[in-house]
Formats: structure tokens, C-alpha cells, sequence
């Protein structure tokens, strides 16, 4: 596979040290390897993705350069609890059950039933 130049090999290894992000890094370890002589069969093997994906990354990389390597906005539906309010829903569930919820044992009726009564948020079992 061809790799464009755009970052000495040393600092796309830096670079990719300093990823929290597993998916983030994957990309980069996928261009590194790319660099180092490797094919897309053995790189996918060895990063547990597909071919393709590596293909699209590097392909990516070469086009647009390690900046077109951060993932994209994603779209769909909004999550209907985040923020303060999702810190407060794990807070109650890992607390456990009050003796108000007449359970030892919090089933997932119980977890809908906390996010309709207190948060205001109606999602069916499946959700």
C-alpha cells in the first residue's frame, strides 16, 4: 500500500501515543502500519477491523493528510438522558434499590419505570 509523506513516521507514532480515543487510534496504528510495509489483510488481522476499513483509512490519509483521520459528527437521534441527568440515573441504579421500590434487585421494568417517574423520560424495555 502507498503512503503519502505527510508526517515523518516518528511523529505519527507520537501522535497516535497520545490517543485516548481506541477508534482514534486505531485509524493511525492502521496508517503506521500502512508506512512500515504492511498489507490491509495482515493490518486488519492485527487491529481486528476489516480490509476495507483499512483501505478507506489510509486512503483517507493520503487525500486529506492525519486530520482526515478523526471521526465524523454522528447523526441520529439525540440520547434522551445525557449529561448531569445521565450522571444522576447511574448514581441511582448503582445505589441500589430504596426500600420506596420494594425490590432487593433492580430488573429493567424497574429502570424504565425510575427514568419515567423520576426523569421524565418514557423509553419501552427494549431501549
Amino acid at each position: 500500500m502507498r503512503v503519502s509523506d505527510h508526517l515523518p513516521l516518528e511523529e505519527l507514532q507520537r501522535l497516535a501515543r497520545a490517543i485516548p480515543a481506541k477508534r482514534l487510534w486505531k485509524r493511525h496504528q492502521a496508517v503506521i502500519l500502512a508506512i512500515q510495509g504492511q498489507d490491509a489483510a495482515t493490518i486488519a488481522l492485527a487491529l481486528q477491523c476489516g480490509a476495507r476499513s483499512v483501505q478507506s483509512w489510509v486512503r483517507q490519509y493520503n487525500d486529506e493528510g492525519p486530520d482526515s483521520l478523526q471521526e465524523g459528527k454522528h447523526t441520529g437521534r439525540p440520547p434522551r438522558i445525557s449529561g448531569p441527568e445521565l450522571a444522576r440515573l447511574k448514581e441511582r441504579v448503582e445505589a441500589g434499590p430504596t426500600p420506596e421500590d420494594g425490590r432487593a434487585t433492580f430488573y429493567g421494568e424497574d429502570i424504565r419505570r425510575i427514568l419515567e417517574a423520576e426523569f421524565g423520560v418514557k423509553l419501552c424495555l427494549q431501549a
